[in-house]
């Protein structure tokens, strides 16, 4: 049970454990299901149609015992017509995801090695090459695990108060059975949500390390 008690459709799970362990955030993030949607007010406006969504999710030969739940997780969501982007490197290719590519996969390999930061510009750029600039890009972590309005929640978020990115400002962590919420002051990019537009003034630095706050050229409001 989550230690706020309820769990949200919108919660991610950071497990840091080996897929197996990870079974129990799993298996709690697969009974979240989202509400039917709501009823249009007599006589309110119709509304807009939904922006093309993209999930990128970057990864390497270490960690390709994850990628089925990863799937899992983006055919979970509710938005419609979301394509998943998946970027790896150092090492052989996928088993689960190279035989899968296809219109709502694109699968991206490099048996170099690459950082996390090249990675996530690359799944970008691929995001906006396929959907355009307007398309919205929502990182997803490898090992983690995410409620089927996550994506929504963040998107939603996008165009309010001139808002340009979203990002989480917490999260739940299991650890061995155990969940803990984490709030998260810092910026994580990793949890990262914005419109291609955005890469024609900033982007991502060929770093190691993207749990930390990228190279963004310009400041951008959050």
């Amino acid at each position: 049970r989550p230690p706020h008690g309820v769990w949200s459709p919108a919660s991610v799970v950071y497990t840091s454990q080996p897929p197996r362990g990870a079974g129990r955030a799993a298996r709690v993030a697969a009974r979240c299901r989202a509400p039917p949607p709501r009823r249009a007010a007599a006589g309110a406006a119709a509304a807009a149609p939904p922006r093309a969504v993209a999930v990128v999710a970057v990864t390497c030969a270490a960690r390709h015992a994850w990628h089925a739940s990863l799937h899992a997780c983006v055919a979970r969501q509710d938005c419609a017509g979301v394509e998943l982007v998946v970027v790896d490197s150092d090492g052989p290719p996928s088993p689960y995801f190279a035989p899968k590519a296809g219109a709502a996969l694109v699968y991206d390999h490099d048996p170099a090695r690459r950082s996390v930061g090249f990675k996530r510009q690359r799944g970008c750029e691929l995001a906006v090459a396929r959907r355009g600039a307007d398309v919205v890009i929502a990182f997803f972590d490898d090992d983690c695990v995410y409620g089927p309005r996550y994506v929504s929640s963040l998107a939603a978020r996008l165009g309010e108060r001139g808002n340009e990115l979203v990002c989480l400002g917490a999260f739940v962590a299991c650890r061995r059975g155990a969940f803990r919420r984490v709030d998260s002051p810092n910026l994580r990019d990793e949890t990262f949500c914005f419109r291609g537009a955005a890469l024609a003034a900033a982007g991502f630095g060929d770093r190691p390390c993207g749990n930390q706050p990228p190279v963004w050229d310009v400041p951008t409001k959050l």
